[in-house]
Order: C-alpha cells, then sequence, then structure tokens
C-alpha cells in the first residue's frame, strides 16, 4: 500500500459537507422510501430520529433494511456541486491524478445491484448492536485508487453515534487468513482477533460534516451509543477512469 494518500496517514479526513436544509431534503427522501418499503405512512424527516419508538414488526424492518430497498435517489447537479463546494475535488485530484468521480451505489455486486447517481442509508437504533456492520473494509478489488467513500451522518453527529475507524489501517495489506468465510454482510468482514490488534476512534462531528476515507481502511462495529436513532448514507466516488463494471468488482473478493 502507498502511503502516498491525500486523506494523511490517517486514512479518513473530516469535511464540511451539507447545509442544514441539504440535510433535511435527504431525511425527506429516506423517510419517503422508508415507508415505501412497509407500504405505510409512519414516518417524515422530523420522527426519523425516533424510529427505534416505532412499533416496526420484525418483517417490515426486514424489508427496511434489504439492500435493494435501503437507497435513495440522489439529484445529481445538487450532490456535484456539494462536492464542489466541500473543495473535496481538490482533494481528489492529487490522489487519483484527476477529479472525475463517477456516483455509484452497491448493493450487492455479486448480485448486480449496481446502480449509478444513488447512495445508500443506514438506520441505527439506540444500544442495538446488529444496526451496526461489524469491522470491515470496502474494498471492491486490490486497487486502492479505484474508489473513496463518504459518510455523512444526518441524524446524530457526535462521538456517541459516529463511525469507528481504525487509523492508519488503509496502509496495511489485510491477508485473505485474517477474513471471515461467511457473514450476513456484503462487506469483507474482518476476524476480531485481527482487527483488535489495531487502535479504534469515533470522530466527534458536527451537523454538516462528513468523512471521505480510504476503502482498505478498517471501520464498523459502531454501535449506536446514543438516545436517538443514527441515520447515515454513504456515497462511493468511483473514479471515472477506472470504472469498469466487470473490472471494478472482483467476484473473488466481493459478496
Amino acid at each position: 500500500m502507498s502511503t502516498n494518500f491525500f486523506l494523511e496517514n490517517k486514512g479518513y479526513k473530516i469535511i464540511n459537507f451539507l447545509k442544514i436544509n441539504e440535510i433535511n431534503d435527504l431525511l425527506t427522501k429516506i423517510s419517503h422510501q422508508i415507508n415505501k418499503s412497509i407500504k405505510k405512512n409512519e414516518f417524515n424527516k422530523k420522527n426519523l430520529k425516533y424510529f427505534h419508538k416505532k412499533n416496526i414488526s420484525t418483517f417490515d424492518y426486514s424489508k427496511i433494511i434489504n439492500p435493494k430497498n435501503r437507497k435513495i435517489s440522489l439529484d445529481i447537479k445538487v450532490f456535484k456541486k456539494q462536492i464542489k463546494n466541500s473543495k473535496l475535488l481538490g482533494l481528489i485530484k492529487p490522489y487519483w491524478g484527476h477529479s472525475d468521480v463517477k456516483i455509484i451505489w452497491v448493493g450487492s455486486a455479486k448480485k448486480n445491484q449496481v446502480e449509478t447517481n444513488k447512495a445508500g442509508f443506514r438506520i441505527a437504533r439506540p444500544k442495538v448492536k446488529s444496526d451496526a456492520a461489524t469491522e470491515h473494509i470496502d474494498s471492491y478489488n486490490e486497487d486502492e485508487k479505484s474508489f473513496l467513500t463518504i459518510w455523512i451522518p444526518l441524524i446524530g453527529f457526535g462521538k456517541n453515534y459516529s463511525l469507528k475507524f481504525y487509523p492508519g489501517t488503509h496502509k496495511t495489506s489485510h491477508l485473505k487468513k485474517n477474513f471471515e468465510k461467511k457473514t450476513k454482510y456484503i462487506s469483507r468482514v474482518l476476524k476480531k482477533n485481527y482487527y483488535e490488534k489495531f487502535n479504534s476512534i469515533r470522530p466527534n462531528l458536527k451537523p454538516g460534516q462528513a468523512i471521505i476515507f480510504h476503502p482498505n481502511l478498517i471501520h464498523g462495529g459502531s454501535k449506536n451509543n446514543g438516545s436517538h436513532t443514527r441515520i447515515s448514507i454513504e456515497v462511493r466516488l468511483f473514479n471515472k477512469k477506472k470504472f469498469n463494471i466487470k473490472k471494478t468488482f472482483n467476484k473473488k473478493l466481493v459478496n
């Protein structure tokens, strides 16, 4: 792994990204998608933080978090403006050699759940460990410059809520023996006795801030320790000059 990485030695960087009205617009889209999944008019942008207090059946909950439902469309003109205003392109260019991005949502690469100009959202109820994916990396292939991820909290911003990272682990070659062979997750999940060798941190974010991070950086295991349901989205910024549907997703590495 090259250490010449624009996100510093930590493998991630906090950026100022959204305005409050933009957060609300995304929450509205998420609430509409949840209502569509369960065919009920239960949620809106104001009550999503109380998601855990609603009497949602196990059956409906499984539909809400199904990867094929857990996504929203992005207004690409607006979103690219947000990327530009955050000065993110200026960070990407020295790393990729250009700043041409392609926004791709990935549910399951093996199931061909790959769509443009969409983002996945996540729901993590307070104190429910199973709502947070365990420690993993996002890499779909061995090319560290194929994409980057932006994690954007919409509800829940402090250390009790934020995503857990293992700083510097993007520079480590995570050997195949350190991954779990079979998991319920689509990501490449790491064994506990491996990721516990590294130190972790949960950054203290403010409303409107986001974290961009390297695909080889260990993250996850981020149980919601707050009092409200955590709502976040993740946006994959693929290297447009490298993107190829067959080559980008190595079927031997992804679920």
